[in-house]
């Protein structure tokens, strides 16, 4: 089955459309054993058929790529999907709380979604605008709207064959998905509708530069990194169990802080976190970093600052 497989992807790297045999092949692999050989080809089996020219195979494919898609449920329905200038097989969006019209190009997306933030987050959305290779927009569970941002997460440096570690990459752009396939993989993060009133848990607290994050998203996360929506952000005291505030550990004893005082609204899916330190300032407090049990000494960086630097993060 292997050597079939392979077989079916050089014809398709020669530009031949084999999209039902490259499906043949996956449903196929899907059945065997996991080894490491066989999910590197169903990886690359997957570029193939995102790449290909043949539309009727691609919602399923873009679903497959989804994190989190438990959330979404069994079939989350693809509402629209805008690609890179001259690609023929994106989707009209539907009506949208983001307000996309249906003939809207790539770019023009990004400026409609981003434009309440655009100049207190150039850095990121400049990246956005470079690296995508396409906005897609799900329904899921409850038929609320979220956003996949579509986009070539490169492997790192050392797990790349050595000829193509100093080759040029191939465009940021779907029709080149398997020319990608000795740099990285396909990827994709949610954004999930705005929150332009966002309700919070007893005890919690919105500053003013995630609320108007959450006018863009109430909410963002690829299944590794996580920024909470309104209801789950919460109090460090909560999520270390306090019941009455108490003194946390700091990096070198630089500082006293309370549980109390440490805001949580970013995970990095480990037991690291970046935290709000409202110590000082409330309304607009620096972002800090906690992890081994201590909040890092670092007294933080302003919220747009740490925004931006996170584009790194979500579109490696």
């Amino acid at each position: 089955m292997l050597d079939q497989a392979h077989a079916h992807l050089e014809l398709a790297r020669a530009g031949m459309d084999v999209s039902a045999d490259l499906l043949r092949s996956l449903a196929a692999l899907d059945e065997l054993p996991w080894s490491t050989q066989r999910w590197e080809v169903i990886r690359v089996i997957r570029l193939a058929l995102l790449s290909s020219t043949g539309g009727d195979h691609f919602p399923a494919v873009l679903g497959d790529l989804l994190p989190q898609r438990h959330l979404l449920g069994e079939a989350p329905g693809l509402r629209g999907l805008i690609l890179r200038d001259g690609d023929t097989l994106g989707v009209p969006f539907a009506a949208n709380p983001w307000q996309i019209g249906p003939s809207a190009r790539l770019d023009e997306a990004i400026t409609r979604v981003w434009s309440a933030v655009d100049v207190l987050a150039p850095g990121f959305v400049e990246r956005l605008r470079r690296r995508l290779l396409g906005l897609a927009m799900f329904t899921g569970t409850a038929d609320a709207p979220v956003l996949a941002y579509l986009h070539y997460r490169e492997s790192e440096r050392s797990t790349v064959d050595g000829g193509s570690r100093d080759a040029s990459r191939p465009p940021f752009d779907r029709r080149h998905a398997l020319a990608w396939a000795p740099f990285g993989d396909v990827s994709a993060f949610l954004g999930d509708a705005p929150a332009h009133r966002p309700q919070v848990r007893d005890g919690a607290w919105l500053p003013a530069p995630l609320r108007a994050l959450y006018s863009v998203h109430g909410g963002m996360g690829d299944g590794m990194w996580q920024l909470w929506g309104p209801g789950f952000v919460r109090p460090w005291s909560q999520v270390l169990g306090h019941h009455e505030p108490a003194r946390v550990r700091v990096e070198g004893n630089a500082q006293t802080r309370l549980s109390s005082e440490l805001l949580e609204f970013f995970s990095y899916g480990d037991d690291r976190s970046d935290v709000f330190d409202l110590a000082d300032d409330p309304d607009d407090p620096p972002v800090r970093a906690w992890g081994d049990g201590m909040l890092y000494a670092h007294r933080g960086v302003p919220f747009w600052d740490w925004f931006d630097g996170q584009a790194t993060l979500s579109l490696p």
